[in-house]
């Protein structure tokens, strides 16, 4: 008989014993030599990386870090993934550049230099980015307005030879000096932009010769624009930089104009924060990146979130580089590689190159907000994408928002394969496509558009198409079976929506104030035969670009078209519903799947419907009520007008504050009168305004059961 003693041993032997997850931390004053715990961290996130396992965490603690984490073959799992995050919301910052704290002495005017000891290829004075060295001279946010702060091509131009066009007292030749060996950012072939070395240029001259660009180029002049920049004798205004690497020396013009000794001036010399390959399962939560972000390789289930990343990427060409700059990216060998990873509630502000760049199958990106992107749109060969997930098929790309862009293209969707969708829902874009021609703000390709969903999106003001399928028609071979619905696209310059391919599906769309037809079903070459159109609403619905009279082809009816200001409550505030007595009520047919939440004896034409509790609002949703309607400091607003918003990021309610004085309503409680209730709905009925008034309204949003309140900004709005 076994002794108890020996028993109780064996079953311990036996026992599979549990590995718990640790926890491993890191502080701006910690110490490698540490065990990495609370109480005596390690002091580089390098450190914690190559012991974490799976289900391990690394906490970071507050402060700034200028590293490059490398990590290869780290493998977590679904249950136990492996997470770098911020510990407890501190601020933490992963840093891509360096101080800079030289003697500086006076070159020139208000120019000084000093002496580094490290290349940098972007430059910033007390956190603000200065301009490189440029002709002609224009500020970060001026160099949007192409038309008036680049130069333009003349109609001599050939590929290889650029000529000035002089307009608005912008003139090369009057500049009297040479760029040789200046870089030239040229915008030649409408969606296509290059960057190239100029190889001669003679002062007075009004041209230049550079490599030629090939394939691409176009020879309309009008669409020809360029800059120059990355010479000494281009920097000439406060703001503008230089760095000459053959000798290390850096130039700059600081705001101001004094020296810049007693200034905070940090140069850019590290591209990624992460770079992460052949790894599966790792999280990267709550961080912010100032210039410099991230790179996953080979990487499956990767998640990136509630992470803003202020100047993530730049380009190279202070050094000499005119090739891709190095950008976000989540990248798969192949395109058919499986992927499932995740960016969502994060922030991108200010690159020169797209705003993030995705290969693979299944990924997501959700709840973004991406802005001032691609100010010179000269990545992947000048192919212009401000969201590049071409390689990406089975993409889902919702609620996000987008504005101030130069590429041709806002949103590119990915390539379709079978059983992969694409899904692109509840986006807001405005405001793209300032830097290139052609493109649209949706841009589903030739090879995308296979059963691709575009749904419950916004689109205005821009310079490309709205809503744009491309592809060759004929049946199951590009652009097919796409469903496209509850859209909406005003104040497009070129068409809100232009469908092209074949078997598309286009139902209760809005649309109004293009310059050509809103909606186009493209019949041009025999295209859209088995196409279906129904229940939509838009000044002009027809089968062709600029011919209102070419009908719309395929099958198609319960479509309206007309002054869409007759029959919605007020399409200028941003109120799409249809207005009581409209023609669009009751007026549309039944679909499956896509008309099912229809009120009254039938469905409306348009995106919205008629007597709906709720408003569909898309965009990036911060933690607080945003996309107020009527938009804040409105105008003109009508007298039966309701308020609505977009509710906060996962909002459970929302309490309601109106009144008709301003400090009121900032101060008001529950107890206030001017407390109107709480909702669960983003729709709040004032009943009848007065005329002539300027009301002010707040929305808090409440989650966690009311027990997490974030108070709402004040708006307002003037009624007629």
């Amino acid at each position: 008989m076994m002794r108890p003693l020996l028993v109780f041993c064996l079953v311990l032997l036996l026992t599979p014993i549990p590995i718990h997850s640790a926890e491993y931390f890191v502080a701006a004053n910690g110490d490698d030599s540490n065990p990495g715990t609370k109480d005596r961290p390690f002091r580089a996130i390098q450190k914690a990386a190559d012991v974490m396992k799976a289900g391990d965490t690394c906490f970071i603690r507050a402060g700034r870090y200028h590293e490059e984490v490398i990590i290869n073959n780290l493998k977590g799992t679904a249950n136990k993934p492996i997470t770098f995050t911020a510990y407890q919301g501190e601020e933490v910052t992963l840093d891509g550049t360096e101080p800079i704290k030289g003697n500086w002495k006076r070159y020139k005017g208000s120019i000084y230099q000093t002496k580094l000891n490290k290349d940098i290829w972007q430059l910033f004075v007390d956190g603000k980015m200065m301009v490189s060295a440029r002709w002609p001279n224009a500020t970060c946010q001026q160099n949007w307005d192409q038309d008036r702060y680049w130069g333009h091509g003349g109609s001599q131009d050939t590929d290889g030879i650029q000529y000035d066009e002089p307009h608005d007292g912008v003139s090369l030749a009057a500049e009297n000096k040479s760029f040789t060996g200046a870089i030239a950012i040229l915008n030649l072939g409408n969606w296509l932009t290059w960057a190239r070395t100029i190889n001669s240029h003679n002062a007075g001259s009004n041209n230049f010769t550079y490599d030629p660009v090939g394939g691409g180029y176009k020879t309309d002049s009008l669409k020809h624009h360029y800059f120059l920049e990355c010479k000494l004798n281009l920097l000439d205004s406060e703001g503008e930089w230089f760095y000459d690497k053959s000798d290390k020396i850096l130039y700059l013009w600081a705001p101001g104009g004094s020296n810049p000794s007693a200034k905070a001036i940090r140069g850019k010399t590290q591209s990624y924060a992460f770079g992460v390959s052949d790894s599966a399962y790792v999280v990267l939560s709550g961080l912010n990146f100032f210039a410099t972000t991230f790179k996953f390789s080979s990487s499956t289930y990767i998640t990136v979130k509630n992470c803003n990343f202020l100047y993530p990427s730049y380009s190279k060409r202070m050094l000499g580089n005119t090739g891709d700059p190095d950008i976000t990216t989540v990248e798969q060998v192949s395109k058919s590689d499986l992927s499932e990873c995740t960016v969502r509630n994060c922030i991108f502000e200010y690159t020169d190159g797209p705003g993030i760049y995705m290969t693979g199958r299944n990924n997501t990106i959700e709840n973004c907000l991406f802005h001032d992107i691609d100010y010179s749109v000269v990545s992947f060969n000048g192919n212009g994408f401000t969201i590049h997930t071409i390689a990406s098929p089975g993409i889902t790309f919702r609620r996000n928002t987008i504005y101030t862009s130069g590429a041709s293209e806002g949103y590119r969707g990915g390539d379709a394969e079978p059983g992969y969708i694409n899904v692109v829902e509840y986006n807001h874009l405005y405001n793209c496509g300032l830097l290139q021609s052609d493109g649209g703000n949706f841009q589903i390709g030739a090879n995308a558009g296979y059963e691709a969903i575009v749904r419950y999106n916004w689109t205005h003001d821009s310079a490309k198409f709205g809503i744009r399928f491309d592809g060759k028609w004929e049946k199951h071979r590009y652009s097919t079976n796409g469903h496209i619905h509850h859209n909406v696209c005003w104040d497009t310059t070129n068409l809100g929506f232009r469908i092209k391919g074949d078997e598309h599906e286009t139902y209760n769309n809005t649309g109004f104030d293009s310059t050509y037809p809103d909606i186009v079903i493209r019949a041009i070459g025999g295209g859209m035969k088995h196409a279906i159109t129904r229940n939509n609403a838009a000044e002009v619905i027809c089968g062709a670009k600029g011919n209102p009279t070419v009908p719309i082809p395929g099958t198609h009816s319960n479509n309206w078209q007309g002054d869409i200001r007759t029959q919605l409550r007020d399409p200028d505030n941003l109120d799409f519903r249809p207005k009581a007595g409209s023609d669009l009520i009751d007026a549309g047919c039944v679909i499956s799947g896509i008309t099912h939440n229809f009120i009254g004896k039938a469905p409306d034409i348009g995106a919205y419907e008629y007597g709906d509790t709720n408003y569909w609002i898309p965009g990036y949703q911060t933690a607080k009520a945003s996309t107020p309607i009527p938009p804040d400091n409105a105008t003109g607003v009508k007298l039966d007008a309701d308020l609505m918003w977009l509710g906060g990021y996962k909002a459970d309610s929302h309490d309601v504050y109106f009144g008709t004085d301003y400090n009121s309503v900032v101060n008001a409680t529950k107890q206030s009168s001017e407390y109107k209730g709480s909702r669960t709905t983003n729709i709040f009925d004032l009943g009848d305004l007065d005329a002539d008034t300027t009301y002010y309204w707040r929305i808090d949003t409440l989650g966690a059961a009311g027990n997490v309140k974030i108070p709402g900004d004040v708006w307002s709005f003037e009624t007629l």
